[in-house]
């Protein structure tokens, strides 16, 4: 019923040109994941917490992949877009600390920030290529 709902605010979105289906279309898809994660994870013992944090990182690789057809596509569907890209890596972080799994997982979520710096390889005055100039530093040990 979440996919439908989803598809049905996705070309509500396009008809209208409103940036509020497209918000509402990537909750109706995160509640469609949400409702298979649960089930899951109530009748098989396959899912765990640490599979959301890999699915968190490739959704977001998956819309960096997307983010270059977007630029073409209206300010009401880019801007979603780009804040489901910007939040999904702070999201993945608070998973995996409130749920303590570990440094290991948390180096994963690092995964993210090699996501902005392919994003951010052909503009030289994109806000990612500063991303890339503060993830290269040298650390202070």
């Amino acid at each position: 019923m979440e996919a439908a709902l989803a598809v049905a605010w996705y070309y509500e979105g396009r008809s209208r040109q409103s940036m509020l289906a497209y918000y509402l279309t990537q909750i109706a898809a995160v509640a469609c994941f949400a409702s298979v994660r649960r089930q899951l994870m109530l009748t098989t013992g396959f899912w765990n917490y640490e599979y959301d944090v890999w699915a968190s990182l490739a959704v977001s690789f998956a819309l960096a992949g997307a983010k270059q057809m977007s630029d073409l596509q209206p300010r009401a569907q880019r801007v979603p877009l780009l804040t489901a890209m910007l939040l999904l890596p702070a999201l993945a972080l608070v998973w995996v600390l409130v749920h303590g799994l570990g440094v290991n997982l948390a180096l994963v979520v690092w995964l993210h920030s090699v996501m902005f710096a392919y994003l951010g390889k052909d503009n030289r005055e994109s806000p990612t290529t500063s991303w890339r100039c503060l993830d290269s530093l040298p650390s202070s040990s």
